[in-house]
């Protein structure tokens, strides 16, 4: 239902080249056909940074080139739209296969249909429009949702298997693999990584999780590694952080209280599965304070994570 869905809206949107749905797609189609001709040409669009998608989109490149006759700059030119659908079509088929694996690992690790296809509805909790059109773009959301849907999967195994049948460098390295990529996608990924941060058990394994997000994050980024790059994206994240406005355009101040408070009215007004969501976590937070159901909630392998 999901596959489905994301594709007819995103023929309900049209090519493209239509009004914003060029932006960013068109960007980074070209810096993908930078990394498929393989010749040091480099990646201008770091802002995100987005490199992992840039990687993708080059190898989508490389496959259907394969299948056609002439230049691949020139095809890339000359059919943009061809290739732009044939890399949305994998982001697709990623997050398919993504919530296929998600479904299959809450009931055999649960046991219940029921708790499997609730998990399965994850990206349907996204659902307001600009998140919606961003899963039909060329961009980084895509991605994330995939890492967030495999990082759903992993919690479910590593918190319901037997704790001396856990291994735990296994579980550190992957946790590490994953959220570096996560960050590679889009920086905004940092605070997720709390949540493996505090599920791992004992200091050395919380540190071996860092140090491979990290070196994962450093590898996926490498084709935008420069001196040039390095400091235009720090001083993007710099403004963006002590300044207010959109991209850090506005004046020096880390939190603009008027757009923060509206913003988080936005929210909770906009995403009413978010909303609830939330609203049924603070309950159980709230809920433990209460000596009754103290032991209870405190006790399950569940706490720790909500």
């Amino acid at each position: 239902l999901f596959t489905l869905f994301i594709h007819k809206f995103k023929n309900s949107y049209g090519e493209y080249f239509i009004s914003r749905n060029y932006d960013p797609s068109y960007p980074y189609l070209m810096n993908s056909l930078n990394l498929a001709q393989m010749k040091d040409y480099g990646v201008g669009l770091i802002t995100h940074p987005g490199t992992p998608v840039q990687e993708l989109g080059a190898i989508v490149i490389i496959v259907v080139n394969y299948f056609m006759s002439g230049d691949i700059i020139e095809n890339v030119f000359s059919n943009p739209e061809i290739f732009l659908y044939r890399i949305f079509q994998t982001f697709l088929l990623m997050n398919f296969l993504a919530l296929c694996l998600l479904g299959f690992t809450a009931y055999f690790m649960l046991r219940s249909l029921t708790v499997a296809l609730l998990l399965q509805l994850t990206p349907f909790s996204f659902l307001t429009e600009d998140i919606i059109f961003q899963l039909t773009n060329v961009s980084v959301e895509p991605m994330l949702v995939f890492a967030i849907l495999i990082l759903i999967s992993l919690i479910l195994v590593y918190l319901n298997k037997n704790e001396s049948r856990r291994n735990l460098i296994l579980y550190s390295a992957v946790f590490g693999l994953l959220c570096g990529f996560g960050m590679a996608v889009k920086i905004t990924f940092l605070p997720v990584m709390i949540i493996p941060f505090l599920l791992l058990k004992k200091l050395k394994y919380k540190f071996l999780f860092t140090v491979i997000s990290i070196f994962t994050f450093i590898v996926f980024i490498f084709p935008a590694i420069s001196v040039a790059n390095i400091t235009e994206f720090y001083s993007w994240i710099k403004n963006m952080f002590i300044h207010s406005g959109k991209y850090g355009m506005g004046e020096k101040e880390i939190i603009e209280t008027s757009a923060y408070l509206e913003n988080i009215k936005s929210i909770f007004t906009n995403n009413i599965i978010f909303s609830i969501s939330y609203a049924l976590l603070g309950t159980i937070i709230l809920l433990q304070l209460i000596k009754k159901y103290k032991e209870t909630i405190r006790t399950s392998k569940y706490f720790l994570l909500i």
